[in-house]
């Protein structure tokens, strides 16, 4: 799903607008995906088949820590939908991360909210080469 980064960042920043003034009519998650049971096979997980959600503190995260990867938002339905690799976090055992190959290799951290029944795209960033060939060597990351 390609869409215009601006207006994409607009929106977000219509609905956090929205939100500081007390709106509270407005959704603030975005689905953005559905985790796939082919997921679970790969990983050897049980994890619920639930939607994957965006928030719009996501962007104020990626702006903050990754502004480079401002440009890949638009990308995250894609890197869902068709990742190229998937890996867990050892440290964070209720997530996963995809990565897709967009020019640079892209990493989506994505954890389970388990109280409300959902996941939710943590983080998103560029990873080495270097990195992804060792990820895939130890196993923590796997060819989808």
């Amino acid at each position: 799903m390609w869409i215009n980064l601006t207006k994409y960042v607009q929106m977000w920043y219509n609905i956090g607008n929205n939100i500081l003034l007390g709106d509270t009519k407005m959704d603030t998650l975005l689905d953005v995906g559905e985790f796939q049971l082919e997921f679970n096979n790969i990983l050897q997980t049980n994890f619920p088949i639930n939607k994957i959600k965006q928030s719009s503190g996501l962007i104020k995260h990626i702006k903050s820590k990754h502004p480079n990867c401002l440009q890949y938002i638009p990308n995250i339905s894609t890197i869902i939908s068709s990742p190229d690799y998937i890996g867990m976090n050892p440290s964070h055992p209720d997530s996963f991360e995809l990565i897709k190959n967009l020019g640079d290799n892209v990493l989506l951290a994505i954890k389970l909210d388990s109280s409300n029944n959902y996941y939710f795209v943590a983080s998103l960033y560029e990873i080495t080469n270097q990195k992804l060939k060792h990820n895939l060597s130890n196993g923590r990351f796997k060819v989808i």
